[in-house]
Parts: structure tokens; sequence; C-alpha cells
């Protein structure tokens, strides 16, 4: 996911366009910018040119594997485009950029906040034991409640949103400095970088929320 693209394509590009205020847009940002400028210097700390990438067998092997589990519901153009990562610097930097943003914040934002929009089954039901009226009036207040999920598919919901919003002791955090995966001065100093750029973004985005009305939220 090319953020920066992606909001073009909707019209809702850095100016603001048909939706100035976009909580979304302005969080995150500042994430894809600390992202794709830490992958910037990461990857030119290892490849001078795209001869670089050309040369690198290992490259080529990991595009194509990568690639390969994007399946069908990856867009052709997308495809062709990531394909060119093998080749090319700036291909390359847009492919692990966008993979980075989509696996970290796109997934953070549509995961961990599931509770809190499906937890309250009478507002988002899982399923229905009746078929929903399809006219104004027909709707009474036992009926409503003949129609929501049972008692035990209620529980089983609101478990399986509270399991996908818990944070997994297990989880990897890119940001974490004492993630020790290189030992090579200059791609420590671009983590380094990239760590203080994602400390600004969230302070920002706190300061954001607050001028906003929402409180403290996690994350």
């Amino acid at each position: 996911a090319n953020l920066p693209r992606m909001l073009e394509q909707r019209g809702l590009g850095d100016d603001g366009g048909s939706l100035p205020v976009f909580p979304f847009r302005d969080d995150a940002m500042p994430l894809w910018e600390a992202i794709d400028e830490w992958v910037g210097e990461y990857l030119s700390v290892w490849y001078a040119d795209d001869a670089d990438c050309v040369a690198d067998v290992e490259l080529a092997a990991f595009v194509k594997e990568l690639l390969s589990g994007f399946g069908s519901a990856c867009p052709v153009r997308l495809r062709e485009g990531y394909a060119r990562a093998a080749t090319s610097m700036a291909a390359l930097r847009d492919l692990l950029s966008s993979f980075i943003f989509q696996v970290s914040v796109v997934h953070a934002a549509r995961n961990y906040t599931q509770l809190r929009w499906y937890g309250c089954l009478g507002l988002a039901p899982f399923n229905t034991r009746i078929e929903p009226p399809t006219a104004k009036g027909n709707c009474t207040e036992r009926s409503f409640c003949q129609m929501m999920p049972s008692p035990a598919h209620c529980l089983e919901g609101v478990a399986a949103v509270r399991l996908l919003s818990m944070y997994a002791e297990t989880d990897q955090y890119l940001g974490a400095p004492d993630r020790d995966w290189v030992a090579c001065p200059e791609a420590e100093a671009a983590h380094a970088r990239y760590r203080q750029r994602l400390r600004a973004a969230a302070e920002a985005a706190r300061a954001r929320r607050s001028g906003r009305g929402e409180g403290r939220q996690r994350g």
C-alpha cells in the first residue's frame, strides 16, 4: 500500500482535497514518510545503483517469492511494477516501503481497533437469526432481540475480536531499539533516525487527538 499514491488517486492528498480532516491520513502520512526514508537509507548502504540490484541473485529470488504470495488479489499493474524491484532501486524502495506499511500501520489500524468497533453486538452483529425488517415501523423491541445473535454467538464474536485486537508477546517491532538485526554502523545509524521519526510522528498524532478532544488512546 503506497499511501501517497492511494490518497492522490482518491483526491485526499497532502492539500486535504475533498476531505480536509482525515485522521487516518493525518496520522499515517508521517509514519509512511518515516518508513520510506528508512528503507531508502537502508538500501543505499547495500546498493549503489540499479546495476547492483540486477547483480543480486538473492534479491531476484526474494522478489519472485514475495510476488508469488500475493496471489490473484494483487492487480496486474501493481505486480508488474513490483516485479521491477529486482532491477531498480526506486522500484525496490517502493515495494519494501509499501509492504512494510501494509503489514504494520494498515494492519494495526484495522486489526487493533476491532474490539472498539465490533465489541457491541447490538450495533455490529455478526449474524442475525431472522430476516431483518424491510419497511419502517415493522421492528419492535421483541423482534429486534429475536433478530440478534444468540448469547453464545455473541460471546464467540466478542472473544474473536478481542483476540484479534490484542498484541502478541511474539510480535516483532521494526522500531524497537533492542533489536540487533544488523552489525553495520551505517544501517544502525539509519535505524536510529527511523526510531526518532517514529517518536516524532507518535507525539504529533497524540497532540492532534488531544486537539480533537479524543483523549488519550493506546498506540
